[in-house]
């Protein structure tokens, strides 16, 4: 039995449930049972698939006349799951979840740990020290030829136990996909003009700003840029269309759960992001059909190659030049190859 721990159900982490998911995939397909179970705050359990499990990380209680939220024992839950599974291995969800694993894996001789790690993560000396003392127990997979450089770089002493392996998509990722009127009506977008899309979290990383600032540039005409996606940076984002007097032609959507399914609504997918674990959501947006521009870095290289239309960090010019060239993208069939490679090096990994 294999448990597969996320982090979150929130759909500001979607593409990392989406690869876990797949994860999953991979083991049910080989007949190995797996559970995957979420780690959520006790206000937001409601929001979990009732086939998931949910850990709670917090428990409610009143002090002085004042609801609270407090952590809890929480590796003492993940024990009591892993136990209640008689689970042999764990996959789980980045270093934070990781930290609770470790006490677990003291008390179980037998557990083994995946952790697989999305982006770039700080490693404190006790990380150091649990990681590097099970080289029989614990596998660190990283989710990009990058991101291995970077943590190797700054941790060499974690170099035997990573494993590179690329983030994907399920073979059937693009027939899951809405056509494009129903896309576009069940999003309430325009029907008929030119749509570019921004999907991701609203924050600096990201840099949307960019892109707002390159999409103003754009000669006035019949399109639209949407955002699908939320974060710390919207009011600013917002400001900055109105100052820039595009507010009108900027369509703002929140976060849109299984926002992937709605892609072929949109017919140009841009990406200010300034770094990536992986370049999930490029990936998924060529797969789609759509012409892709974004920033040139190395995880979009990636993830796309010689197939994206690609413009420096932070340069407002390149942005809008790309955006005002892209035309119709044809898909060349890489899926199945990159999701056989996937499958086979998570069976090597948990072999091990």
């Amino acid at each position: 039995m294999i448990l597969n721990i996320v982090y979150s159900p929130d759909e500001a982490h979607k593409s990392t449930q989406l690869v876990h998911q797949l994860i999953s995939k991979v083991f049910q397909e080989s007949g190995i049972p797996i559970t995957e179970c979420y780690l959520v705050k006790s206000e937001c359990s409601d929001s979990i698939n009732g086939d998931s499990p949910a850990i709670t990380t917090s428990d409610k209680t009143k002090k002085k006349g004042v609801w609270k939220y407090i952590p809890t024992g929480l590796s003492r839950k993940l024990s009591r799951l892993v136990k209640t599974k008689s689970a042999q291995y764990v996959i789980c969800d980045g270093l934070g979840v990781a930290r609770q694993m470790f006490p677990v894996l003291k008390k179980n001789p037998d557990l083994k740990l995946v952790v697989v790690v999305h982006g770039f993560v700080r490693f404190k000396p006790k990380d150091l020290v649990n990681f590097i003392g099970n080289p029989d127990r614990v596998k660190l997979v990283l989710v990009s030829s990058s991101l291995a450089d970077e943590i190797n770089g700054c941790y060499p002493g974690l170099k035997d136990l990573v494993n590179i392996i690329p983030n994907t998509l399920d073979p059937d990722f693009a027939g899951d996909l809405l056509p494009k009127a129903e896309a576009r009506a069940e999003l309430g977008v325009p029907p008929m003009s030119k749509l570019y899309v921004v999907a991701s979290r609203l924050s600096s990383k990201k840099d949307v700003a960019t892109v707002v600032r390159a999409y103003a540039e754009l000669p006035l005409g019949d399109h639209y840029l949407v955002v699908m996606g939320d974060g710390p940076n919207r009011q600013e984002l917002e400001s900055l269309a109105r100052e820039l007097g595009v507010d009108e032609r900027i369509i703002w959507l929140g976060w849109v759960k299984n926002s992937s399914r709605y892609l072929k609504a949109f017919d140009v997918f841009v990406s200010g992001s300034r770094s990536e674990g992986f370049g999930l959501s490029v990936f998924e947006a060529y797969t789609a059909g759509l012409p892709v521009v974004c920033t040139d870095i190395i995880p979009h290289r990636e993830a796309l190659g010689g197939r994206g239309a690609y413009f420096e960090k932070g340069d407002v010019a390149g942005c809008a030049k790309k955006l005002a060239e892209a035309c119709d993208n044809a898909y060349d069939g890489v899926l199945d190859k990159k999701y056989r490679e996937f499958s086979a090096s998570y069976r090597e990994v948990i072999n091990f």
